[in-house]
Formats: structure tokens, C-alpha cells, sequence
């Protein structure tokens, strides 16, 4: 411990350090209080040209080097480094940083890029994120390192491989110590001492950790190699798909204003979605199942486009309206483990009045996604919605508005006359009418960007960012300008409400492929 007793007096010495253990809110928020220190990492793969301030700059903490400044860690000095706002972070990487507003800032992650991971003899059966660990002739050597994932691995898990005969295979860290390559402990700090951690503990998502190579691993060329763990990119559908598109900048669609006047110009936008309505949750709910929960056979109405495969169906699963509600009745079922998303519509449990089976689910339709994957629905099919699209990639949700505080998707909303058309990414249509003034399913629309926002309430401010940006897709008969959520009681329904004020002619349509008619 005499090396680690140094480096924490060279901390003090550059910096004064006041620090506490750092904890998460949710896999993509990181808590920083002001005026104590953290050690942190990005749990993500920032973009080739990410900078400082692209990281950051957007997270509130005001102005570089007066109201927050983060640090990296020269190995080759054993000295702490201040980068420019303009210099580029890196994934796998720990760094120190402190705001020093009077206020608690919550640090997000940034869309950011696939994780960069590696397969090799050393990692055989699982892709792994190398980092490169830095050596010292002579004597042992501290490294920074940043664990890379939105979700935790097992520090036995990771491995360690050299360029030697020794580990060039890859060996655990327990063999990597008996080898006397790297101490097979980590260290973190949890507000009072550095604690170490052990085989049996856990990296976890946005934390740093000191790791020590041994004098005899000097000239072996060491990496770290951390599996990927199983549920670490579970995305909502990869960052190129058109649910996570940026159209701010997309043209505007030839018959845009054809489109806005049968919707309605003066109609208004409406949150169909809050604390509760009918006695019932308010929206359309979401219920997170796991590799466990009870795979069940559902029977379907338009059984020639659902997917026919048992459903993780679980007792008393929350649906659309509630038990007894007669509208949609959607059934939102998000496997993050599997990374699948199952959905339902109008679905009804054995034994109801409008099941005609009593030993098993009976639905509208179904659709199951691969989160993974951009593939479509097969052409002219529906899903759990009337386009053909998935219902929980443009659902509002609380967490989102108000703990991240962005929502870096688009939404879903409703219009009550369609045509017999559709855009991509939706695959079918649900009219029969040849009217080209009524808007097709899967059309893309965006709220003007001269639309002053200035004067809603916070939530609803981060609602329309979201307009102006990612836009919402068409994807289902209803009421005019109705945008779809999911029911939560910390919502503040007057707030939403503010959507009202928001009136049809301040959208625009977007151009984003041609028609598709049968």
C-alpha cells in the first residue's frame, strides 16, 4: 500500500479532494453532487470527435474550469492531466470530476456509438473491451481505468493477456497475479477510504478504479479484457434506426401542408398519457419481463400477420385501460435480458368474455422485435399498431423527461383519417381511402423550429425538444394530435395539459421515403 499511500498524496497535493462514493439513478444517469469529487467513467463509446463539452456540455454545470473541471492520469508521470473542452474522451478511461454549482447535476449518456469490443483466443467465447495497461520498469505502476459498460460484470469475469508466452492465451486474474503480472484486486473510494475490490465483487457503470501492474509485467505489453455482459447494449433498436434519427434537418415533405389541414391546423396536441384517467392508469403501460417469467400461447384474431410464438405473459400483467377497459388494450412486454420486445393488442386472458379460449391468451395481433436489429415488419403486415410499427420505442416516459431529462427518440401519435398508404418504417395501412390529402401511416412529423417553447413547464419543454428533433411517426387511428405515453403517478397532469397550447399548424411534415400503396 506504500504506492497507493503516494498516489493519494500527489491527488492532494494537485488538487484538494474532497470525495464520496458516486451512485447511479439508472443505467444512463450518473448523480454528481456539487462541490465533492468523483471518479467516474463513460459507460459508452463516446463518437470519434466527442469532446469535453460534447460529453458534458449539455448536462448544466455551467462554465468550464469556475463551475467544474475533470482530470485523466498521466501513467507515464504518474501526473494528473486537465484536458481543454476541446479534447476528445475516451471509453475505458477513469477520470476525476467535481461541479462546484450549489445544486445536484445528473451527467447523461450521450447517443453515442457501439461499444468497441474485440474478440480473440484470449476472450473465446464473448466479446470483449481491451484496455491497455500501462507498465513500469522496476517498480509497480498505477492505472486509471474506466469501466466501458451500461451494466455490471463481475470482476472475476474479466481477463487479463499479454504479448508474452505467459497469458497470451488469456488467463483469469487470479492466474494473472500468480504469474506476477497485476495485483488482482481493484481499488474504489466510497467517501471515506479506498476499498478494495475483490473476485467477488462487481464493475459497475460510470465508476472508475486504480488497477496495479507489477514490475515483472513491464515489457508483457498487459490488457485488461472485460467480457461484455449480456444485457450491456440493449438498446432500444441500434442508434441508425429511424426511431433514433435526427430529422431537424430533413426537408420538408412535398405535401406537408396538405397533411397538416386534414389533420387539423387548428387542432391541438394533447398528452395521451398521465397519473390516471376512467379510474384507470392514464396510457399505455410497459411491464419489464425476465428469462423466467411464464411463457404463454396467445390466439390471434388476424393471425396471418402476428408473430406466433408464446408471449412472457406474466399473472395479472398491467394492460392498456386497465383489466376492464375496452379501448386498445395493448400488452408492452420489454425482455432486456433477451433484448426482445413483445406486444400485444387488444389481448384478453383466458376465461374473459371475449376470449373464446379458457386455456390461453387471445389478441388482436401481435408483433415481437428484435432490439438488435433494424429489420422490418414483412411488407403489408400490422403489429400491436395500426402501422405496423412497435409501440414502445415512441412512448413518453417519466424517467426520460424528468430524471434524464431528455428524450433522444421519437414519438408515437395518433390522427383520425388516414389513406390507403404507408412510409417506411411502417409496413400497413388501416383505410381504405385514396384521398392523397390524408396523411399515410409512418408519416414523420416535426414541430417547427421557430415554435417558442420558452414559456411551458420543464417536462413539457424536454416533449417538444423532442419534436423539433426526432420529430413522431404516424402509427395509429385515433383522436387528432393525440401523443402517446406511459401512465406514471409523479406526473404532473396540469403540466401536461400545457400540450394544448401546442396547435396544429405549428408542425410540419418531413420527407422520408416514398409511398407505399398495395
Amino acid at each position: 500500500m506504500n504506492n497507493k499511500s503516494k498516489l493519494i498524496k500527489t491527488i492532494t497535493a494537485l488538487i484538494t479532494l474532497s470525495l464520496i462514493s458516486s451512485f447511479s439513478l439508472a443505467e444512463e444517469t450518473y448523480l454528481l453532487p456539487p462541490n465533492q469529487w468523483h471518479l467516474i467513467s463513460l459507460p459508452y463509446n463516446p463518437s470519434v470527435d466527442d469532446t469535453v463539452d460534447d460529453v458534458f456540455g449539455d448536462d448544466g454545470l455551467g462554465t468550464y474550469d469556475t463551475d467544474w473541471v475533470i482530470f485523466s492520469f498521466n501513467a507515464s508521470n504518474n501526473r494528473y492531466v486537465k484536458p481543454a473542452l476541446s479534447d476528445r474522451l475516451r471509453q475505458g478511461v477513469g477520470y476525476w470530476i467535481i461541479q462546484f454549482t450549489e445544486s445536484n447535476k445528473i451527467l447523461d449518456m450521450n447517443q453515442g456509438s457501439s461499444i468497441s469490443t474485440t474478440s480473440s483466443v484470449a476472450c473465446p467465447s464473448e466479446s470483449c473491451f481491451e484496455i491497455p495497461l500501462n507498465t513500469k520498469a522496476g517498480t509497480n505502476q498505477w492505472n486509471l481505468i474506466g469501466y466501458p459498460f451500461s451494466s455490471s460484470t463481475p470482476l472475476s469475469k474479466t481477463r487479463i493477456a499479454t504479448m508474452t508466452p505467459v497469458c497470451s492465451a488469456g488467463c483469469s486474474i487470479d492466474n494473472a497475479e500468480t504469474n506476477n503480472i497485476i495485483n488482482k484486486q481493484l481499488w474504489s473510494y466510497d467517501g471515506i477510504e479506498y476499498k478494495r475490490i475483490d473476485t467477488n465483487s462487481n464493475l459497475n457503470p460510470w465508476l472508475g478504479y486504480w488497477g496495479n501492474t507489477l514490475d515483472s509485467a513491464n515489457g508483457k505489453a498487459p490488457s485488461l479484457l472485460i467480457p461484455k455482459p449480456e444485457n450491456s447494449e440493449c438498446s432500444i433498436f441500434p442508434a441508425d434506426n429511424p426511431w433514433n434519427q435526427d430529422v431537424s434537418d430533413f426537408s420538408v415533405h412535398p405535401n406537408s401542408n396538405a397533411y397538416m389541414a386534414s389533420i387539423g391546423l387548428g387542432g391541438r396536441a394533447h398528452a395521451d398519457f398521465g397519473t390516471v384517467w376512467n379510474g384507470a392508469p392514464n396510457g399505455i403501460p410497459v411491464i419489464e419481463v425476465k428469462p423466467d417469467t411464464p411463457r404463454r400461447n396467445v390466439e390471434f384474431l388476424y393471425a396471418d400477420e402476428s408473430d406466433h410464438q408464446p408471449y412472457p405473459i406474466p399473472d395479472n400483467p398491467p394492460i392498456e385501460g386497465g383489466v376492464n377497459g375496452t379501448g386498445d388494450r395493448h400488452i408492452i412486454m420489454l425482455d432486456r435480458k433477451a433484448c426482445k420486445l413483445y406486444e400485444l393488442f387488444a389481448a384478453w386472458p383466458p376465461g374473459s368474455a371475449e376470449n373464446p379460449f379458457a386455456d390461453r391468451w387471445y389478441a388482436g395481433s401481435g408483433a415481437i422485435f428484435d432490439l438488435q436489429s433494424n429489420n422490418l415488419r414483412p411488407e403489408f403486415w400490422t403489429s400491436a399498431d395500426a402501422a405496423g410499427l412497435p409501440v414502445y420505442p415512441g412512448l413518453v416516459n417519466y424517467n426520460e423527461v424528468l430524471v434524464q431529462k431528455e428524450i433522444r427518440h421519437a414519438l408515437r401519435f395518433t390522427v383520425s383519417k388516414t389513406q390507403r398508404a404507408y412510409i417506411h418504417p411502417a409496413t400497413h395501412f388501416a383505410s381504405q381511402s385514396s384521398n392523397s390529402d390524408l396523411p399515410p401511416m409512418g408519416l414523420r412529423v416535426r414541430l417547427k423550429a421557430n415554435f417558442d417553447i420558452s414559456g411551458f413547464s420543464e417536462e413539457v419543454q424536454i416533449i417538444l425538444t423532442a419534436l423539433k428533433k426526432y420529430g413522431m411517426f404516424l402509427a395509429d387511428n385515433g383522436s387528432n394530435w393525440f401523443i402517446s405515453g406511459t401512465p406514471d403517478s409523479r406526473w404532473n397532469d396540469d403540466h401536461l395539459r400545457q400540450l394544448h397550447n401546442v396547435p396544429g399548424s405549428a408542425f410540419e411534415a418531413v420527407y422520408t421515403g416514398e409511398l407505399i400503396t398495395r
